[in-house]
């Protein structure tokens, strides 16, 4: 069973992030974690990341994300049929690299009690570093008159 997240992290504590459910249209019925994939990979979700401290690695290409170039674009929880207390969460994630090209992709964690602690916590400083961006902007355009 999916269910689109209301901005919480993969340990279940309550984030200040906006999620976009609309990235994959179908993806609310979906069954499983493998449709959910294959559904945002149709919707140009096609890397894969993993978490290496203290970065995400995209798996297709090697290329290392700090969390000021992650932005995560959707969240989606899935609970097992037979026992619900087997969940994991998939982010949908864009990443730019230093050379600013966009990589756009998922990536797969345990919700919960067994969800990677260190990835919980990185996953935070990019939804931290997106306000200070954001509030950065709104202070540059204060200062430059608008531009």
């Amino acid at each position: 069973m999916c269910a689109v997240m209301d901005g919480r992290s993969s340990r279940g504590d309550t984030q200040d992030m906006e999620t976009h459910p609309n990235i994959a249209p179908n993806i609310e019925s979906t069954s499983n974690e493998a449709e959910a994939c294959e559904s945002l990979r149709s919707h140009g979700f096609t890397e894969s990341f993993v978490f290496d401290p203290p970065a995400l690695r995209c798996c297709e290409t090697g290329e290392l994300f700090q969390a000021s170039q992650i932005e995560i674009t959707g969240i989606f929880r899935f609970e097992g049929e037979s026992n619900p207390s087997d969940m994991s969460v998939i982010y949908a994630l864009e990443g730019t690299t230093f050379s600013g090209k966009l990589r756009r992709g998922i990536l797969v964690d345990a919700y919960g009690a067994y969800a990677t602690p260190r990835l919980g916590d990185f996953l935070e400083s990019v939804t931290e570093n997106r306000g200070k961006v954001a509030a950065l902007g709104q202070e540059l355009s204060k200062t430059s008159g608008g531009v």
